[in-house]
């Protein structure tokens, strides 16, 4: 059985560039683990820990076009350049059965070119400044919605507990090195929404909005450090900023904390309308 690490870069658009085969090859890479920035103080004969952060990682490598190379190196370049956002793909083992795949967005900042070598391969040398934590797929979302009077949950990983239709309420487990953003999608009709954060047994934080999403409209929300927003998204597609409706004595941009915590979503009305729901786990390293 062959066990062994594959690596794809992805678009924008879900497309793919194998990294893994005669046509591209990637080799020695380096700067997958984890790195950080450690100041101390001297305190007497110690020192003393003073600040410490998780360093931005740069992954390095090499290239290796073995057939067509410089026409699969032109097709490289050409599928980087034409892409507007590019993320590393990265399964730790492979086999025969489908693995976990990990991401981390990235910027390529160096692919070096040189000439062929005796063997016939064009070895290039490259640089991707990392811009994110790894993250596994963000496609995997709850889907919490009312079929014929009953309530249907689709998820491949986290469970869930339903109650009755005046509330949803998911259990998750966040096994990631930090806290995970949500991000959210109610249909009305909704009156005052609200969605608490469960842990230990006590309230972690809460989100109220006093206003009301209609049938043909959706709250919108995401807590993710470079897209936070909360809009209602109307029947003719635009958004209104839905900041004004918030109670600021919340944290209303909040995160689950990392181990088991429950998330419970109401509204005045009760709760019978599809909601979906994407954890977005972070790991240092995988």
């Amino acid at each position: 059985m062959n066990i062994y690490r594959k690596f794809y870069i992805e678009n924008e658009k879900q497309e793919r560039f194998d990294l893994n085969s005669k046509q591209c090859l990637f080799t020695s890479p380096s700067g997958l683990g984890l790195a950080k920035g450690i100041t101390y103080i001297k305190v007497g004969n110690v020192y003393a820990t003073d600040n410490q952060e998780e360093s931005q990682n740069v992954i390095t490598g090499t290239l290796i076009f073995i057939e067509k190379p410089y026409e699969n190196y032109k097709k490289f370049i050409d599928f980087i350049e034409k892409s507007t956002g590019i993320r590393l793909v990265y399964i730790p083992r492979f086999e025969e059965k489908a693995q976990k795949e990990y991401f981390r967005d990235v910027d390529f900042v160096d692919i070096s070119k040189g000439e062929l070598a005796e063997s016939g391969v064009l070895e290039c040398p490259i640089s991707m400044n990392c811009k994110s934590l790894f993250y596994i797929s963000n496609n995997q979302k709850f889907i919490i919605e009312t079929l014929a009077d009953e309530p249907r949950f689709d998820s491949a990983y986290w469970g869930v507990i339903f109650n009755d239709y005046s509330n949803r309420v998911i259990t998750i487990d966040n096994t990631g090195h930090v806290e995970a953003a949500i991000k959210l999608e109610m249909w009305g009709y909704l009156i005052n929404p609200k969605v608490e954060i469960w842990y230990r047994d006590a309230l972690y934080a809460q989100l109220v909005a006093n206003t009301t999403i209609e049938v043909n409209e959706q709250l919108l929300y995401s807590s993710a450090d470079d897209d936070l927003y909360i809009y209602r998204l109307k029947a003719d597609g635009t958004k209104e900023n839905l900041i004004k409706y918030l109670d600021l004595n919340n944290d209303n941009f909040f995160k689950l904390p990392k181990g088991i915590s429950v998330i419970k979503i109401t509204a005045d009305n009760g709760v019978e309308t599809k909601i979906t729901l994407e954890i977005l786990i972070e790991y240092k390293a995988v």
